[in-house]
């Protein structure tokens, strides 16, 4: 089964009045508190959790497309219907005011729509081994491509092309010695790095991926400055004070290009209708 880990971009509170009163939601047992201890070289640091779970279990009937095309010509008047439940559930989990969302079932549904679009992929140019990349999914913004979706043979140097915005890389982990006593040495072989980060489990005890996503956690906070890879992608600019500066500048740059354009095509109806 798979495991995705997202980080999501609002409070815990918020977030978990989503779950309950847009989502309907169920909590499951009790708010838990979980502290943690891990050794980073000989250095033992201490965190404390907090933990919520929340389900949802839908049920409805649906039609068997096939069995509707032939009960009436075997002169049947009796159609048959399919149960189909869809599970939802959602870890929330808040680590140093910051929220993070395990998705089970269905429940990406929900955790994508709130999520940090980039999570994943920041992730990924901090511990991705840059010679076992897998598969790289991409879009372009050019007029010879699209899209694209590349598998890698093992020691390929990865490359990008202009307009490349990545949207999901599959590889293998490397982290540094120093957290050679921690859970994610174990999950190291092909994780999904895109919205969220997705690895691939067995049987696991509940603990363990609480500690793994502390340790992701951890990772993408004190390793920021050490990225080993760049995948570009397409930056979201939210509207606000900070940012309005840059639409300005995005939307003066994009006028002067239509102005370009239309400058270009009015000389060449110009030169049309001399010749004619």
């Amino acid at each position: 089964m798979d495991i995705s880990i997202y980080k999501l971009d609002t409070t815990r509170n918020n977030f978990l009045g989503v779950l309950s009163d847009h989502y309907n939601m169920k909590k499951v047992g009790e708010t838990r508190t979980q502290i943690i201890k891990k050794n980073i070289g000989g250095e033992t640091i201490t965190t404390e959790l907090t933990l919520d779970f929340y389900f949802r279990l839908d049920s409805n009937e649906q039609t068997i497309s096939w069995y509707e095309y032939w009960f009436e010509y075997f002169g049947s008047t009796e159609n048959s219907k399919k149960t189909v439940e869809s599970a939802f559930g959602v870890i929330v989990i808040e680590i140093e005011n910051q929220v993070y969302g395990i998705s089970l079932g269905r429940g990406h549904h929900y955790t994508n729509k709130i999520a940090d679009m980039d999570f994943g992929l920041d992730v990924a140019e901090m511990i991705i081994r840059g010679n076992s990349i897998d598969l790289k999914s991409a879009k372009f913004f050019k007029q010879t491509k699209s899209r694209s979706l590349t598998q890698y043979n093992e020691n390929t140097v990865v490359t990008n092309e202009i307009g490349e915005s990545n949207e999901v890389v599959i590889g293998k982990m490397e982290i540094d010695p120093k957290y050679e006593d921690w859970i994610i040495k174990d999950y190291l072989d092909r994780v999904v790095f895109g919205t969220a980060l997705k690895i691939n489990v067995g049987e696991y005890k509940p603990d363990e991926i609480v500690n793994l996503v502390f340790e992701v956690h951890y990772i993408s906070v004190n390793e920021n400055e050490n990225r080993k890879q760049s995948f570009p992608r397409i930056s979201i600019l939210k509207e606000n004070q900070d940012t309005a500066y840059k639409i300005s500048d995005l939307n003066r740059e994009l006028l002067g290009k239509i102005k370009a354009k239309m400058m270009f095509l009015y000389r060449i109806s110009l030169r049309i209708a001399e010749k004619y």
